[in-house]
């Protein structure tokens, strides 16, 4: 009868086993990302040894060595924010990254790069370019984002104001979006005013740029 039985811990070897579980968290966590890694490339290596097609043979080829590359620089970009992010709490600094990933591998990301001082940046042109419905990101990963920034799509030699139409993936509902849920960070518009060598000119399409960010924003 287990009912009034009371147990006693050591508080001190209790915190110093809770320290050492939360240390070796990191390591897991690598370790079973490592397993997985090392089972695609197995199961991408098993269809090239059993593919006939010397085609679809030299596709999978280089699929795989880019597969590999990538997945290398992605372990090592985690490594490097989590050290990062370790630095930012010693010495209470912010750690924004700018992700340049698919949705897939900025998901991979976020489980595990942790800290409280760690934050992605938004950038509706990054994600536009990938085929990615930036309202749509940022409300999954809103909680990341606390730093923002906006463009007009303008591949010609001249800038022209935000608009909804002529913005990366629509910026009004990016705004709205970011407005529904409480976004206190930095907005910043990324348009290249240094396309435009009149400064008067692209002076007049900043301020245009700050009014409609103001009122998508209902500032």
């Amino acid at each position: 009868n287990w009912e009034n039985t009371y147990f006693f811990f050591d508080q001190e070897k209790l915190a110093a086993l809770m320290k050492e579980a939360a240390d070796l968290d990191p390591i897991v966590k690598a370790y079973t990302n490592y397993k997985k890694a090392v089972q695609d490339e197995k199961d991408a290596v098993s269809m090239l040894e059993h593919e006939k097609d010397e085609d679809m043979r030299a596709m999978l080829k280089e699929e795989l060595s880019a597969s590999r590359t990538a997945q290398e620089e992605l372990e090592q970009v985690i490594v490097i924010l989590n050290y990062a992010c370790r630095l930012g709490e010693k010495y209470q600094v912010q750690i924004g990254y700018e992700s340049p990933l698919n949705e897939k591998d900025l998901g991979y990301l976020l489980e595990r790069v942790s800290g409280e001082t760690f934050y992605v940046l938004f950038d509706n042109e990054n994600v536009s370019l990938r085929g990615i419905d930036p309202t749509e990101l940022y409300l999954k990963y809103k909680k990341w984002y606390r730093h923002t920034h906006l463009k007009t799509a303008s591949a010609e030699k001249f800038i022209r104001p935000m608009e909804e139409e002529t913005s990366f993936g629509g910026i009004g509902k990016v705004i709205e979006a970011m407005n529904a849920n409480g976004f206190e960070g930095w907005i910043i518009s990324e348009t290249d005013y240094w396309k435009e060598p009149d400064q008067e000119k692209w002076e007049t399409v900043f301020e245009k740029d700050k009014l409609f960010i103001k009122r998508e924003y209902q500032l």
